[in-house]
């Protein structure tokens, strides 16, 4: 069985559409319909979009299709994990900050938009203002 095969299999036993799975892999339609087998890049956009699909299944057939994802909470001791709250905290206080900044210069540019409109329209109509004579 190829790759190519393989991922059939899996959109069956998901029960997507081929649609489907094309927008969320980014993989032009109907490329499955055209290759005998996968490339490399082609099969990182897969597991990409898809990230319980087994890799090595993938590949090689070997082993499961779906894979067991880990949902263990991460070892460590209490004051670790707050550690990881405070700097999660902080992320998301840059995050902010980053999303404040990146409206304060959308603003900006709307605003020189808006501007640049204006002036074109100013000088469309001295454009015609001269034309006429």
């Amino acid at each position: 069985m190829t790759s190519v095969e393989r991922v059939l299999e899996y959109i069956r036993y998901k029960r997507l559409s081929k649609r489907f799975f094309y927008k969320n892999t980014g993989i032009s339609n109907g490329y499955l319909d055209k290759v005998k087998d996968l490339g490399a890049n082609k099969m990182e956009k897969i597991i990409s979009a898809f990230p319980e699909l087994n890799f090595e299944w993938l590949v090689t057939g070997s082993g499961p299709m779906i894979r067991e994802l880990n949902l263990k909470p991460p070892e460590g001791n209490i004051r670790e994990k707050e550690m990881g709250y405070q700097n999660l905290q902080e992320l998301l206080q840059e995050k902010e900050k980053l999303i404040e900044a990146k409206d304060r210069v959308i603003a900006a540019q709307d605003a020189t938009i808006r501007s640049n409109t204006d002036l074109i329209a100013l000088l469309k109509n001295q454009n015609k203002d001269l034309r006429r004579g």
